[in-house]
């Protein structure tokens, strides 16, 4: 019971880091996309606003407390 105890006990003190919020990651979506079956590119209007979204969309997790996919999922932000 001591041992299990002790695991616990470390366990419990694991500090949970998140992720740092990376600037450029909307581009990541812009080229998922391009991957998938749709053969649009995106205007520069497009693209500022995926990235206003993007950052929205990490903002809005980290003062819930929710994952981003939970927040609005990326094929969602696509769709916006």
């Amino acid at each position: 019971v001591e041992s299990v105890l002790d695991t616990s006990r470390k366990i419990c003190l694991i500090r949970y880091d998140k992720e740092a919020f990376c600037p450029s990651g909307y581009q990541s979506l812009m080229k998922w996309k391009k991957r998938s079956k749709a053969t649009t590119s995106f205007s520069t209007k497009q693209e500022n606003t995926l990235k206003a979204l993007y950052d929205w969309r990490d903002k809005v997790a980290r003062e819930e407390d929710e994952s981003v996919q939970y927040t609005c999922p990326n094929s969602a932000l696509l769709r916006i």
